[in-house]
């Protein structure tokens, strides 16, 4: 469904609305989705069966990916200030 509303520009300056999720996000107010949105999801709209499968748990690996990203990027900001200087 879609409504549209016609007001004049004095009443559409006082109450001024973000597009999509933007702020301010009122009038009306738009909530993120929070079903529908993962993997699962995904291949459940693909017609792919996903019970058969799953992925192990990456707790333990995300901590090294962080720390490798945050290293490279301390790598590169150091060897551009030693190029600079």
């Amino acid at each position: 469904m879609i409504s549209m509303t016609i007001l004049p520009k004095a009443d559409a300056d006082a109450k001024p609305v973000g597009e999509a999720w933007d702020e301010p996000n009122e009038d009306p107010k738009l909530t993120p989705p929070t079903e529908g949105r993962g993997f699962k999801a995904a291949f459940d709209g693909m017609m792919i069966d996903t019970s058969k499968f799953s992925l192990p748990s990456f707790n333990f690996m995300r901590k090294y990916i962080i720390l490798g990203a945050l290293m490279s990027v301390a790598g590169t900001l150091l060897v551009v200030v030693m190029k600079f200087a």
